[in-house]
């Protein structure tokens, strides 16, 4: 276990404050705008996790669950596995119960309106999974 470097929180801390909140708008603009500030978040702790694995490269691959989980584990971000699913499992892949990555990677793509319709309907759910992964973000960084 270990902490963030003061550079790494300050860095963190920013990108938070940077993040759009989705307020001002609904279904599933907000449901994207969300997912987008939750990738950011996830690809930089999974980035400063992969820097002390002597890794400096920045990644644009899609982030392993199990590397993702080994990161948060590494600063003491103990995020429920069940949220974590709910957001990234790809095998998650049937209507009414994808993942929210399944559901963005649809969205972006095609834009098609049955995808849409499922993010609106179960946009509560996604909304409660991103603040649980943020809260517990911030815990070990302060606000």
């Amino acid at each position: 276990m270990a902490a963030f470097s003061t550079a790494q929180q300050r860095e963190l801390k920013k990108l938070l404050r940077r993040l759009p909140s989705g307020h001002n708008c609904t279904g599933a603009e907000e449901f994207l705008l969300r997912y987008i500030g939750f990738e950011a978040v996830s690809r930089k702790i999974w980035h400063y996790y992969r820097c002390r694995r002597k890794s400096k490269a920045e990644s644009h691959a899609g982030i392993p669950i199990t590397e993702l989980k080994k990161a948060f584990l590494h600063f003491e971000i103990v995020v429920k596995d069940i949220v974590i699913g709910t957001l990234l499992n790809s095998s998650f892949d049937k209507r009414n119960s994808k993942s929210a990555r399944n559901l963005r990677n649809a969205m972006v793509h095609s834009w098609k309106q049955p995808v849409c319709d499922e993010v609106a309907r179960r946009i509560d759910d996604f909304k409660q999974s991103f603040f649980h992964v943020m809260v517990c973000v911030k815990a070990p960084i302060g606000k």
